[in-house]
């Protein structure tokens, strides 16, 4: 099953059915960053790969848990409140990847999720967070992510994805 994801915010793995070979899914997102530190946030877009290694763990639910690994590339731009650039290039803009574990119920009007992982895309650092992906009409699904990471920074994203 190949995921391509089409839209403004966010797209999601894991729209459609769970199958029982391994898949691999690609989508893209923006979302915004908030952080603990000078700058109010940044906002981010980029890229996501997702190979389900285990896409059959059992029946949880109603859903069929899944195990993936996921990578994301994302490209910041700056949105400091004092002017000062946030990714530390003359423009103010960086580009960060980062890598996560991702243990969800497919198959599910309704799908949550959770993430465990790290990278570089604001500074090296764990994270965890977790989210759902609804499915719509016609192979469409919305996406939701939230997430934690250990420098206290807070990561939101949003978005639709079409699967295939």
């Amino acid at each position: 099953m190949m995921v391509t994801s089409i839209g403004a915010l966010v797209a999601g793995a894991g729209a459609g059915t769970a199958r029982a070979e391994p898949t691999l899914e690609a989508s893209a997102f923006v979302g915004a960053v908030s952080t603990t530190s000078a700058m109010a946030g940044t906002s981010e877009a980029g890229g996501r790969v997702a190979y389900v290694v285990f896409p059959a763990l059992g029946h949880v639910s109603g859903g069929m848990l899944q195990l993936a690994f996921e990578g994301e590339l994302a490209v910041g731009a700056p949105a400091a409140s004092d002017g000062r650039m946030t990714y530390g290039t003359p423009a103010g803009y960086g580009v960060g990847s980062r890598g996560h574990l991702m243990l969800r119920l497919a198959d599910l009007p309704v799908a949550p999720f959770v993430v465990a992982g790290g990278g570089d895309a604001r500074a090296v650092t764990a994270y965890a967070g977790g989210g759902v992906e609804m499915r719509l009409a016609s192979g469409w699904s919305v996406r939701s992510d939230a997430r934690r990471a250990l420098d206290g920074a807070t990561e939101l994203q949003l978005g639709v994805a079409m699967s295939r």
